[in-house]
């Protein structure tokens, strides 16, 4: 696991965030996410996809720094967490849902931004054997870690505010990059 404090700018945060309120919420099969995602193609603002774009390649190289072979980004989510809202523990590249369609073995690597800061709850916290680690969400800050079961993990319930991150996932599979077809006009 590695933390980088400073890893995204104020003004990539602000530009980030102002999809939330410029898009409609993504539906998808598994309620648990109901309301909360916001997916590259579900955003319009070329802006905003610009920045989303920016952000997932700045943060696909401070990964990749820590990892061989090669990784691809394999998916890609703004999410909103609101009051109440929590998750518990999993790891990234598991059937941890019972829902055959949430199984996800390629992803190696994980990643978390947080885009803001103003709210109560929603630390990340990571259990190691009888030990826990928690991590408190500060605007800019990204989270990485494997994908695998040496980093069971879960999100606190989100109190008093919305917590609002970006999610990433890595894999070393090429045939399972992303496809970002939104990206494709925005020359970087």
């Amino acid at each position: 696991m590695f933390i980088d404090k400073h890893f995204a700018s104020q003004q990539d945060c602000l530009c980030l965030l102002r999809a939330f309120t410029e898009n409609n919420f993504a539906k998808t099969d598994y309620d648990f996410f109901s309301d909360m995602l916001l997916y590259a193609n579900d955003i319009s603002d070329q802006s905003i996809l610009k920045c989303m774009h920016n952000v997932s390649q700045q943060a696909l190289n401070k990964v990749q720094i820590y990892h061989t072979p090669q990784l691809y980004l394999e998916a890609l989510t703004l999410v909103s967490w609101p009051e109440g809202k929590g998750m518990g523990l999993h790891y990234d590249n598991a059937i941890s849902t019972g829902h055959e369609d949430t199984a996800t073995p390629w992803r190696d690597f994980s990643a978390i931004i947080y885009l803001n800061e103003d709210f109560d709850g929603g630390e990340l916290y990571f259990e190691r054997g009888e030990k826990t680690h928690e991590i408190k969400p500060e605007t800019g800050m990204m989270v990485s870690f494997d994908s695998g079961p040496s980093n069971w993990h879960g999100v606190r319930p989100c109190k008093n505010g919305v917590r609002y991150t970006m999610g990433l996932w890595f894999t070393e599979q090429s045939q399972r990059m992303y496809s970002i077809k939104p990206f494709l006009d925005i020359e970087t």
